[in-house]
């Protein structure tokens, strides 16, 4: 991974930005999150660049990495297909893959397994927010 600073339009991106290879072996770089307009020290020599750290902020932090894993896991397994060819109803397929992962990652009580979700990244991922998760879900 690398920084680069891109010019704009409306002035400079700092970006960070990760080398890969194509399915043809092509070498390519894509960008993992663009940083915004960064505090550029007039002094800056080459690619060195200063980012004013007390300015970068962030919100609604979630947890990623490890629930990506355990996502993963549950998706190479194929999961989703052995529990919906015994029949079993989406959303409870739902709840499953989301008390499989927790079980990886963080085990929490299950009357606690609802508020653990929310606080990940899996929401997000999943796009679906649990419909008609009473907060007993698990517990029952």
């Amino acid at each position: 991974m690398f920084l680069r600073l891109k010019k704009t339009d409306s002035g400079q991106v700092l970006k960070l930005l990760e080398s890969y290879r194509d399915p043809d072996g092509v070498p390519r770089h894509r960008t993992i999150v663009s940083l915004g307009n960064p505090a550029i020290s007039k002094h800056a020599l080459g690619t060195i660049v200063k980012v004013n750290t007390a300015t970068v902020s962030h919100e609604n932090t979630s947890e990623l990495g490890p629930v990506l894993v355990g996502l993963h896991a549950w998706n190479e397994l194929g999961f989703d297909d052995i529990l919906g060819s015994c029949e079993m109803a989406e959303s409870r397929i739902d709840s499953a893959r989301v008390a499989v992962i927790n079980r990886l990652v963080e085990p929490v009580a299950e009357n606690s397994l609802l508020d653990w979700y929310r606080s990940t990244a899996l929401p997000d991922i999943l796009q679906e927010k649990l419909a008609g998760a009473g907060d007993d879900r698990f517990y029952r």
